[in-house]
């Protein structure tokens, strides 16, 4: 990712400690809109590309343990795996792991566990197509068209629920994490 690695390239000698609510802000906003990591430096005097760095590769961090989580269920949809792993993964799938919870209470036989995870896993491919389907149409448009500014608010939109802040969509990258699950993965959000 280019961004990433621009900013690896601007890192100075820099530590004043773990990054910020503000770079996790900066660095998602960046990527959301397209702003090379020199631009955000400059938009933004105070911000280190070393603290910006830092905050995408804790959230990539994990992104992919609660990503991870959730395979775990997918490979072996048992009650000692969702319970194991259920708590990471639902920093990244709340509701269908509340939902397997759910199962776990009503359901008594391990295939209808199996096929609880399948009916969640299904849904979940459904919106990964229609993301991908968006994002290819958006590889090919050029800044700034008005057909593509509508298309990309079908992934992201902060006034409206859009796709990456849908309960069945597992974010595949950074830039695609909504702000709630955002927030759960820093652990601004307790139960």
């Amino acid at each position: 990712m280019q961004f990433v690695t621009d900013l690896q390239h601007l890192c100075t000698p820099h530590s004043d400690g773990p990054p910020g609510r503000e770079h996790y802000t900066a660095v998602l906003n960046a990527l959301r809109c397209g702003i090379p990591a020199s631009d955000v430096l400059q938009l933004a005097p105070g911000m280190f590309a070393t603290d910006l760095l830092a905050a995408y590769v804790d959230l990539e961090r994990r992104r992919m343990q609660a990503w991870q989580a959730w395979q775990e269920i997918t490979e072996d949809p048992s009650r000692t795996t969702i319970t194991a792993a259920g708590p990471e993964a639902a920093l990244l799938l709340p509701v269908p792991v509340e939902r397997l919870y759910t199962s776990m209470r009503i359901v008594r036989s391990d295939r209808g566990l199996r096929t609880a995870v399948r009916t969640i896993v299904s849904e979940i491919r459904l919106r990964s197509a229609t993301a991908a389907a968006i994002e290819a149409i958006l590889a090919d448009r050029v800044a700034p068209d008005p057909a593509a500014v509508k298309l990309g608010a079908q992934l992201h939109n902060p006034a409206i629920p859009a796709l990456w802040g849908d309960a069945l969509y597992l974010p595949d990258r950074v830039t695609a994490l909504s702000p709630l699950r955002v927030a759960a993965l820093l652990g601004e959000l307790r139960r």
